[in-house]
This record gives structure tokens, C-alpha cells and sequence, in this order.
């Protein structure tokens, strides 16, 4: 597992000796720097609690989880476009999922920023999908189906239109403005779990 350090440097480096370096400085392991300067990485990467406003590299594919959480990041530019295991871009200032990953092979975790939308989402997620806490005013842009549980909680929702069609396990939507009836959830989405409303 590839554990970040304090960062050192403010932009993004351009040549690939200054990425070797950078990659040592943050403690990230097991990469292939490609041909385009992007970095795949054989591992987990951890980006947390660093206060990063942007992330530090243009990675390709992670085989392991991404976590980008708890920082300062405005947008995902940079982030990988496969992850293997879990991504986590919770607890940011991000009002748009513009460039995450399109396919996460774990839980996809984007709560508690200031998402409007859930355009740019992944289209395959393995696990989980977290969005709750942001200012969604609608659903939309989802996997048809979500393998592990749901949560759209703490949101500005109103309906559940485009929210995905089946939910394997549980389905949490409590504190938006309308609370919705059970009836109304099971007409909109099959879930095989608890729901919380």
C-alpha cells in the first residue's frame, strides 16, 4: 500500500524525471510512467487529508483504490480512468464529477461536497455508491444497477427520478426535503435490502 507524505511541490510536474521524484516524495510505489506522462500504479494510492487542491499527477489505472478524500480539490482532473478497487473523493469542495473514474471495481464515494449532479458518475461501479450530503436536486447519469447499497441521504431531492433501477442491497434517501413514501421507493426501484427513508 503506497501512503502519501506531506506534498512537496505545488504543480503538476511535466517531465518524467520530475514525476520519478515526486512519486518517491509521496511514498507511491509499483508505477509505470507511460508514453503521455500518465501513472498507472500497481497498488493502493492514498491522497487523504493533505489539504491538495488539485490531484498531484495524471494517473491512467490504479489496481488497487484510489482515496482522494478529505482535502481541498476543486476537480478530479488527474484522477485515474480505471480503478480496481475502491474511489473516494468524499469531503472536498468539488461541484462536478468531470473526470472520475469510469470504471471503479469497489464503492464509489463522492459524498459531502457540492455536487448539483451526478454527471461524469461511473459508468460501472462494483459496490457501494455514496452521494449523500451534497446539493442534488435530481438523480441521473447512474449505473442501472447498483450491486452494493445506495445512499442519496442529506440532499436537496425531491424525486427519485433516475435513480437506478435495481439496488442489490440497501437503499438510504432519508433527509431531503420530501420525505418519500416506501411505496413510492419500491415503484421507482427494486431493492433486494433494508430501505431508510
Amino acid at each position: 500500500m503506497a501512503f502519501v507524505k506531506s506534498p512537496l511541490w505545488v504543480e503538476v510536474p511535466d517531465t518524467k524525471e520530475n514525476i520519478e521524484q515526486s512519486l518517491k516524495d509521496f511514498g507511491i510505489k509499483d508505477y509505470t510512467i507511460n508514453e503521455d506522462l500518465s501513472v498507472d500504479v500497481d497498488d493502493d494510492v492514498m491522497l487523504c487529508n493533505f489539504e491538495l487542491t488539485k490531484i498531484p499527477f495524471k494517473f491512467g489505472k490504479v489496481s488497487g483504490s484510489f482515496l482522494c478524500d478529505a482535502n481541498q480539490l476543486t476537480s478530479l482532473e488527474g484522477a485515474p480512468k480505471e480503478v480496481g478497487g475502491s474511489f473516494d473523493c468524499s469531503g472536498n469542495e468539488l461541484t462536478s464529477l468531470k473526470s472520475s473514474p469510469k470504471i471503479v471495481g469497489g464503492s464509489f464515494d463522492c459524498s459531502h461536497n457540492y455536487l448539483s449532479s451526478l454527471e461524469f458518475a461511473p459508468e460501472s461501479i462494483g459496490n457501494n455508491f455514496y452521494c449523500e450530503g451534497n446539493q442534488l436536486s435530481s438523480l441521473g447519469f447512474l449505473p442501472d444497477t447498483i450491486v452494493g447499497s445506495f445512499w442519496c441521504c442529506d440532499n436537496q431531492l425531491t424525486t427519485l427520478d433516475g435513480c437506478p433501477n435495481s439496488v442489490i442491497i440497501n437503499f438510504h434517501c432519508y433527509g431531503n426535503p420530501r420525505p418519500f413514501a416506501i411505496s413510492y421507493i419500491k415503484s421507482m426501484v427494486a431493492v433486494g435490502g433494508e430501505i431508510r427513508n
